[in-house]
């Protein structure tokens, strides 16, 4: 009894045994199976992923492939493809060249428009200035149509007895004509003025007199750097590095650095000069305020003294107040006392601050000096 119960229990654990090795192998084939499918996936998804490389290599549109018709591209697929990829890009060379060449032809042609715009406008300045030229004589011939107008209301014929001719009092003809007279005069003025600050040297303005005051030239590397820009970057050079007219005069003579030199000296010179002209104008401009208001301050000074009818016209008429109408009086020195001296002023570039060692290296003594006479204003 005893036998069979253990030959019982030996059974019993020999198929427990071979269950948990049945086990283990079925587990093992399972891990084998997720493995290989994940690296069949694996493998799926780079084909794919080479696939779309490969469409996006090659021209779709092309009829020579097509990934239904050619699942790898041949040898005489891939010489086609480059030659249509050296073709396009021939083409977009040639397409670039064009424009740039259209863009400089544009930019000639509006250089073209632009030297003559400005030969109009030259024109334009030179037929205004000889409008202004005439300002003075035809103030001096509006003064003597007024002393002509004066002397046949108020002069007698064959008389020099003066009295009035018309029913007009000297305060009404004073009355009607004296704004006309501060117009005409303060065109005078104003085109004198404007002559003397225009035109204050024997010659012509460069534009690059604008830029005078911005301080010294930039460095010699940066205008090489600028002579040498195409037009395309040649706004964007400009904007980066803060270039001025002056810049841009000296950049355009494409100068090496001893030229470089001369020419910071040189607008160091034009720059004192800038700075005498101004000087200048200045009492230029404080003169003509003072020319303006006292000249409306006599106008209204005399209007009152005709308006208070203190005098009679008959007075008036008699009186010495109307001998300027025949008077052929010199202002300029009766009046004023200003005469007339003639003067002579010696200009050695030697002796210049700026350009005085140069001036001597390559000049003669002759060739330095300049004599200069002038009639010196001044009163008497």
């Amino acid at each position: 009894m005893g036998r069979e119960y253990e030959d019982l229990e030996v059974g019993v654990v020999g198929r427990d045994g071979i269950f948990a090795v049945f086990s283990e192998i079925s587990d093992a084939f399972y891990v084998i199976f997720k493995l290989t499918t994940s690296l069949i996936k694996f493998l799926f998804f780079l084909k794919i992923i080479s696939n779309i490389l490969v469409l996006l290599s090659y021209d779709l549109s092309n009829s020579y492939y097509s990934p239904y018709l050619h699942k790898y591209p041949t040898q005489k697929f891939l010489s086609q493809v480059k030659r249509r990829r050296k073709s396009k890009a021939q083409k977009s060379r040639d397409r670039k060249k064009a424009y740039v060449e259209e863009l400089e032809l544009k930019a000639k042609t509006l250089e073209a428009e632009n030297f003559r715009l400005q030969g109009l406008l030259i024109a334009y300045r030179s037929d205004k200035f000889h409008t202004i030229g005439e300002g003075p004589s035809a103030y001096i011939d509006h003064i003597n149509e007024r002393k002509k107008q004066l002397h046949s209301d108020y002069i007698a014929e064959n008389s020099s007895k003066k009295e009035s001719k018309k029913d007009v009092s000297i305060f009404e003809s004073f009355n009607q004509t004296y704004r006309s007279n501060m117009q005409k005069h303060q065109e005078f003025r104003d085109s004198m003025f404007k002559i003397l600050i225009d035109y204050p040297f024997p010659g012509f303005h460069d534009e690059y007199w604008t830029d005078l005051e911005r301080g010294t030239l930039k460095d010699f590397k940066t205008l090489q750097k600028l002579s040498k820009c195409i037009k395309m970057t040649l706004s964007e050079f400009k904007e980066e590095n803060d270039i001025n007219l002056l810049d841009e005069l000296v950049a355009s003579l494409n100068p090496n650095k001893k030229q470089y030199l001369f020419m910071e000296k040189f607008l160091g010179k034009e720059r004192d000069l800038k700075k005498r002209y101004l000087q200048g104008i200045d009492y230029l401009l404080k003169a003509k305020e003072i020319f303006e208001i006292t000249g409306v301050q006599h106008v209204h000074h005399t209007k009152f003294m005709l308006m208070s009818n203190i005098f009679q016209d008959s007075q008036i008429l008699g009186s010495k107040l109307m001998e300027g109408v025949n008077s052929n009086l010199n202002q300029f020195e009766d009046i004023w006392g200003v005469q007339i001296v003639k003067k002579a002023y010696s200009s050695n570039l030697g002796d210049c601050p700026f350009t005085g060692s140069f001036a001597e290296k390559v000049l003669k003594k002759e060739q330095r000096v300049i004599e200069y006479h002038y009639n010196h204003y001044c009163f008497s």
